[in-house]
Formats: C-alpha cells, structure tokens, sequence
C-alpha cells in the first residue's frame, strides 16, 4: 500500500466519521426494513428426495424389441427432468394425496398443479447420475410428503412405461410364435410329403435326379430346423419377459426420502439481516461522501485556500461558555457603563484565541506596515455575532499595548455589547458622523485600559444612511487616527454593499470573518465580488465558533 493509498483511506475514515449519523441512520433504516420483512413473509420449508438413475438397465424388454438404450447422459439426463415435471407425474401426485387432505382449498386440478409445479424443483447434482428432488410449502410435513410422491409418482410413471411397453412386445411376440409354430407344422408337412413322394420316385429314377430330390428334401429340413429355432428362442424370451412382470424393476431408485425440515428455507435471517447490513454500510459511506462533496461550508483551512484563494488565519474555537466579560467604561460626562465585551484573547493570553489574534496583527504588519497607524475593518455576510466577536477580541488585545478605537460602523443597528448599558442620552457614531456632537464626547472610554468605544445607536439609522458615502467616513477615519494608533471598525454586513462600500476607502485593510460549518463558501466569495472589495485590502479570513475536538476527530486537525 502506497503512501496515497494511506492519505485516501485516512481521509475516507474521516468523511464517516464526519457523517457518523448519516451513515448510522441508513444503516438502522435497512436493519428496521430486513426485521419487518421478517416478521412479515410467511416462513417456508423446503424438504429435498433424492433419485439415482443406475445405468445396469434391465434390457429384457429392449433386447427383445431390438432397441438399443442410450444410458443416461446429459440430454436423457435432462429428459428425465422433464418427465418429472409432467402433468401425468403431477397429476399422479395430486391423486395419491388427495386423500392427506392436500389441496383441500382448490378444486382446479389445473390450478393446483400449476402450483406444484412454482414450487417444485428438479436438477442434477453436479455431473452425477442423481437428481435432487425439492419442494418449498409453509408446512415443513406437506413440503416432505410432496417431495416424496413426486419422486414415487415419476418411479410408477417409470414402471407404466416399462409394462405399456411389456405389453406391447408380449402381444408382438404372441403373435409372431403362432405364426412360427403354423410355419413349423407346415415345414414338417411338407417334409414328411415330400419324403413320401422322393421314395416312391427314386427307384425309377437315375443317380443324378435322386442326388436332386435328396437336396431338395435337406433345404426343407433346414427350412423346419430355422422354423422351430425361432419358435424356441422367441418362446424362452416370451417366458422371460412374462417373468420380469411378475417383478417390475426400474432403473430408478429413491436413495434419500424427504423429511419434514426443522429449519425454514425462506427467508434466511442471518444471510437477510448480513445482506441489509452490508447495503446499509455501503449506502451510508456512498451518502457520506455525497454529503461531504456537496457541502460547501468553510470548515477547513484548506477550503479557504483553494475555493476562495485567500489568507487563512486561523480558527477561533468555538465559545463553551460564554466568553464575554464585563468592562468598567465611562462617557465624557463621566458616566459609568458596564458593558460585557467578547474577551477570550486576553482573558487567556495562551488560548488559541490570543494566537489568532496575534496571527491577525502579524499579517497586518507584513501586508500593512510595521510603524503604521491602521484601520482595520471586520467583515461577515449576515448580521451574527462572529463579526463582533473578532472585533471585540482584536481591539482589547491591541488596547493592551497601543491607543486603540472599536468603532461600530452598523449604523443600521445598535452595538450589541451596550446591553442594558444603552440609554436615550447617549451619544455615538451617529452624532459624531452628523457634527452634532465632538469624537471626544460621543466615545466611551475604559476605566482600567486605552481602549475606546465609538458605539452605534440605531435611533440614528434613519438620519446617517442618506450621508453614508466614502468621502465622509473617510473624512471621520482621519480625524480618529490623530488620537488613536489602532483602529478597528466593525462594518455593516455584507449583505448591505452600499454601507460596506463608504468604509472601503478609508480602511487599510479587511478580516473577513466566516462561522465555522455555517458560512458557505460559493456565497462569501459572491458577497465579498458583489461589495467590490479589492483582494489585495483583504487580510485573510478567520473561522469563527470552530469545533476543535470535532476537527480533531472528523478533520485530522492537530490542535
């Protein structure tokens, strides 16, 4: 076995593993429907007689007629098993058990045998001189008994034949003796006249005419002598064919009787149950990978790479318990808000949540700039909370080293993080978007940290969305970046392009975040087309909400 032999075999046992239930349903679907059918099919009893055919034929009969007898090869062989399966045959059985109370709920002789016959099976055993005898009824004894008046009923079909035809030569022979015998009386007649005639003549008669008369009356002794020997020999072979009558034989003799069957032919419960197991498995691995061709949802890196051509950037494992965590902050006017935050890259500075995050700032540094002021941008298709949780977790990580803003550019929607926190006097992007009110006193700014909160406030939707353009966001991008080094922008959803489209210009670069084993990979790529984002502004993307145990299990993914 080669090493791709092994890959694929791996990668097989992994595709089951991923559809387990799939294949496991199927599996109990056809065990369920090979138990019905059990319990359902009448139960039937196949009982088997079996024939020799000997070949030491009795020829009394066939040497008196003068017929020569072909044995039993393969076409008389076959020709047996038609005679078997004959009305006379069935017939006869039908007569000899009528009176068992068989066939007791039809009185179509032709209809009963009809059914005899379905049930009835005749063959050669190999290359033998048997012939297996079998009949199949839900009766184990009425299966035996007609098994065995089959066989019986050929054999006395076998001895009819041999005395029709003892009959006939008996008669034949009877009649061919009469006529020998008159020959033979006539023959000795005749020799007797003629002898007297020859007699009187020779002794007026020459040495030649006496030599003459003495020839002929030799050719008519012959003519007696071959008279009375077939006289004799036709009369020893009436003698013993009249004895072979007296005990018929056939060649045809039973070497096994049916018995009644303890065990049912049909239908067969472990090859059944084995049967529906094994198209069960083999179903259920083909519907696995089936499955696993046509699902299209973002759940490896791989997929990324190959079906979207982007940067893979990790996997945020999936959150057992809720991972946010409550956070002081505080408003211009000196307000506090406790606002819970999704914050497992710093609640676990070793967790693979921290190392994404860290992976997310070392490819905006490789792709971006070192000592550059940035803005980066979260990206997602639908409105879920996968875009937030990646921004929450990046602008804390980052707030832990540099000045960093979240800002909250759904305008569409209040930031989910405000809770119970939001009240009607606060101020957010809205106000600072539409020159009501400063950066400074619309922000939100934490008590213990440099992280700072640009929140949206969805009673504004209806006043910014007739001045969300580039040009504007962009100019408010600017004045953000004087006060903060790091910026990350929680952006409209994909499904919204014309509010995506105003941060486009103003931002370094994008995350786009995918939920893992939801997100399909065929509609982010036409989300990410139809928003006219530029793949170089792309990052990568990460998988959100990952099952880590699930990937090692069903994926291989070394954690």
């Amino acid at each position: 076995m080669t090493q791709s032999d092994i890959i694929d075999l791996k990668r097989l046992v992994l595709i089951i593993r991923r559809h387990i239930r799939l294949v496991g349903a199927i599996v109990s679907g056809f065990i369920v429907m090979a138990i019905l059918y059990l319990s359902l099919t009448v139960p039937q009893y196949t009982a088997k007689t079996s024939l020799f055919l000997d070949r030491s034929l009795n020829k009394a009969v066939s040497d008196v007629a003068s017929v020569q007898q072909m044995g039993f090869e393969t076409a008389a062989i076959e020709s047996e098993v038609e005679i078997i399966h004959s009305q006379r045959v069935i017939h006869a059985v039908i007569t000899q058990l009528k009176d068992q109370n068989y066939f007791q709920d039809s009185t179509d002789p032709q209809e009963i045998s009809s059914d005899i016959l379905k049930r009835l099976t005749v063959r050669r055993v190999g290359e033998t001189y048997v012939l297996s005898i079998t009949y199949t009824s839900d009766d184990p004894q009425k299966s035996a008994d007609i098994a065995n008046a089959v066989a019986e009923s050929y054999i006395a079909e076998k001895l009819t034949i041999i005395s029709d035809m003892s009959i006939r030569t008996v008669s034949w022979l009877q009649s061919k003796i009469n006529e020998l015998r008159q020959q033979s009386i006539a023959a000795e007649e005749k020799i007797t006249d003629y002898r007297t005639i020859y007699n009187k003549a020779k002794r007026g008669q020459g040495k030649e005419d006496e030599e003459v008369g003495l020839a002929e009356l030799r050719t008519l002794e012959k003519e007696a002598e071959t008279y009375n020997a077939l006289y004799d020999f036709y009369l020893e072979k009436l003698e013993t064919i009249n004895l072979h009558n007296s005990f018929p034989l056939t060649e045809i003799r039973i070497i096994s009787h049916a018995k009644p069957p303890t065990d049912q032919s049909h239908p067969q419960t472990i090859v059944i149950l084995g049967l529906s197991l094994i198209l069960g498995i083999g179903l259920g691995i083909v519907s696995a990978l089936l499955k696993d061709s046509l699902d299209h949802t973002l759940r490896r890196a791989g997929q990324v790479t190959r079906e979207l051509n982007l940067t893979f950037l990790g996997f945020f494992p999936h959150r057992k318990r809720v991972g946010k965590k409550m956070f002081k902050f505080k408003s211009h006017d000196e307000k506090t808000y406790n606002i819970n935050m999704y914050a497992e890259s710093v609640a676990d500075p070793f967790s693979l949540h921290a190392e994404v995050i860290r992976t997310l700032l070392n490819t905006a540094d490789q792709k971006i700039g070192i000592n550059t002021k940035k803005a980066i941008g979260v990206l997602s298709i639908g409105r879920s909370e996968s875009k937030s949780v990646i921004a929450s977790n990046l602008a804390l990580y980052t707030a832990q080293s540099t000045s960093t803003l979240l800002i909250d550019g759904n305008v569409r929607t209040s930031s989910a993080f405000l809770g119970e926190s939001r009240s009607s006097n606060m101020h957010g992007f809205g106000d600072v978007f539409l020159g009501k009110n400063s950066l400074q006193k619309s922000c939100l700014y934490q008590e213990s940290g440099s992280l700072t909160i640009l929140p949206s406030l969805e009673k504004d939707a209806d006043q910014i969305l007739p001045h969300l353009n580039a040009g504007r966001v962009q100019s408010l991008i600017e004045t953000c970046q004087k006060q903060y080094d790091f910026i990350v922008i929680d952006c409209p959803p994909l499904l919204t392009p014309a509010d995506v489209y105003s941060f486009t210009e103003s931002v370094d670069g994008f995350i786009v975040v995918a939920e893992w084993g939801k997100t399909l990979s065929n509609e982010l790529n036409f989300y990410l087309k139809h928003n006219n984002i530029e793949q170089d502004k792309i990052l990568g993307i990460v998988l959100e909400n990952a099952h880590m145990q699930k990937m090692k299990k069903h994926y291989g993914h070394k954690v």
